[in-house]
């Protein structure tokens, strides 16, 4: 569902003489960013980079591994000709030193929105027509849906549960992407709630009306929803990487399972426990969101780029 255009050379260029920017920072290294690489660097402004997404492991979900190590290549020459690259983790860190990037690499943390993202936004209304009452125990996807997020191991996973009368499960998917279809595919007894995109106060409502937080993706460079989910009031069940390492805390505000166990993550969905401990442990992971606003990530950022600036003068 990438949408690429071409690259409009003259308004690029046009665009920074007028504005006369210290940094030019790219964050898609497509067709947009490598002519913005181009011409910063043919005007002798210095450039830096942000890496946001793992397009060279998305490419063994679509039938295209062939094209692993060409995607690495590119990536590797395009942020190593960038001063500094901005990742959002130390994950991201270690796997772009692993294929070769030199250059720079500066930890940019992420934040999340807590007044946005609340328990607050809980809706009976909005429960009861996914089929949920008050002893239901919704979990709860919010993403992308493409093959890379492996969210069929979600569906799976939710449809071979120990049955429950008591306080049943009840799955709700949040999103929209190629992998639509196929999952929509999956729901032969028709329990699944697919709610397609959602945005706003209808996005933050999804969230607070769920009880946990399911999320199987490996190829992540953060996953900002982990952190949305848990200022949410939902505890979470995650691999131990990125965003889920640094801010989930095992047994307290969620699970966490070894990269490459799905085996591991399915065990934590199969053994969910009572609406109690969901809610008490959700309190715990709205806790612990509190203090993680976007304040620090700014920071951050700005020096980040300051130091490229200063970088150019020092040379000049």
């Amino acid at each position: 569902n990438l949408q690429f255009g071409w690259p409009q050379w003259s308004k690029l260029s046009q665009a920074l003489d007028e504005f006369q920017p210290d940094v030019v920072h790219i964050v898609t290294e497509g067709p947009l960013g490598l002519a913005s690489l181009h011409i910063a660097k043919s005007k002798n402004i210095p450039v830096s980079s942000g890496f946001h997404s793992a397009f060279q492991d998305f490419s063994r979900f679509f039938d295209l591994a062939f094209l692993l190590k060409p995607i690495q290549h590119y990536l590797k020459w395009f942020h190593n000709n960038t001063s500094l690259t901005c990742v959002p983790s130390s994950h991201t860190e270690k796997s772009l030193r692993q294929f070769g990037v030199q250059g720079p690499l500066v930890v940019v943390g992420r934040g999340v929105n807590v007044e946005y993202f609340s328990p607050d936004f809980r809706s009976t209304q909005l429960r009861a027509s996914w089929g949920a009452s008050e002893n239901t125990r919704v979990m709860l996807y919010v993403g992308r849906l493409s093959p890379e997020k492996e969210v069929n191991l979600i569906i799976n996973a939710y449809q071979r549960m120990p049955k429950n009368t008591e306080q049943p499960v009840k799955l709700v998917i949040v999103g929209d992407g190629p992998d639509r279809e196929r999952l929509e595919a999956m729901n032969a007894q028709g329990d699944i709630i697919f709610t397609g995109s959602l945005s706003g106060t209808a996005l933050a409502q999804a969230y607070a009306s769920a009880d946990v937080f399911a999320f199987a993706s490996q190829v992540e460079t953060f996953g900002n929803v982990v952190l949305e989910a848990m200022a949410s009031g939902l505890p979470v069940i995650a691999y131990d990487y990125a965003c889920a390492r640094l801010h989930l805390k095992p047994n307290e505000t969620g699970w966490l399972s070894p990269l490459g166990q799905p085996e591991d993550l399915v065990g934590h969905i199969h053994r969910l426990p009572d609406l109690t401990t969901l809610r008490q442990m959700g309190e715990h992971a709205r806790k612990a969101t509190l203090n993680i606003g976007w304040q620090y990530p700014v920071q951050q950022f700005e020096q980040a780029l300051y130091l490229v600036a200063k970088e150019l003068h020092m040379l000049s």
